[in-house]
């Protein structure tokens, strides 16, 4: 049987992998291609990732945004998942109490931090939108 421990460290795994899949960049120029020298190969690479004069004054303030959007939403699906767990631990108490208190509890708790997660976000959305990026 499954226990609740093998649950969760799969949830996270899944997640830890996820962000590191989303993490990867495509290689540079210079090492897709086979020929040229190693020198002319790191000139290349120094060449690819060198200041940029087509970024603006926003870019860190978008890179920023986008960073604290992808946390919030993480903390979106945990609590979810803190949610769906807790429902299957209730329905599976079988009217024990003591079971169904630590279930019933494990959802408020899941909900008031969903609450608070989406609070945190709207109240992103005005700042990020509004004060940071005024458009």
């Amino acid at each position: 049987m499954i226990n609740k421990k093998q649950i969760i460290s799969f949830a996270l795994g899944l997640l830890l992998l996820s962000s590191a899949a989303l993490a990867q960049q495509d290689a540079p120029t210079a090492v897709k291609g086979a020929g040229g020298s190693i020198g002319q190969r790191l000139l290349n690479v120094i060449g690819t990732n060198t200041y940029n004069p087509g970024t603006s004054e926003t870019s860190m303030t978008e890179f920023l945004g986008l960073v604290i959007n992808v946390i919030l939403s993480l903390f979106g699906v945990i609590f979810i998942f803190l949610f769906i767990l807790a429902g299957y631990n209730y329905m599976t108490a079988y009217g024990k109490k003591e079971k169904t208190e630590r279930a019933t509890s494990t959802m408020l708790a899941a909900i008031i931090g969903l609450i608070i997660t989406i609070a945190v976000y709207a109240i992103w959305q005005f700042v990020f939108f509004r004060i940071v990026v005024p458009r």
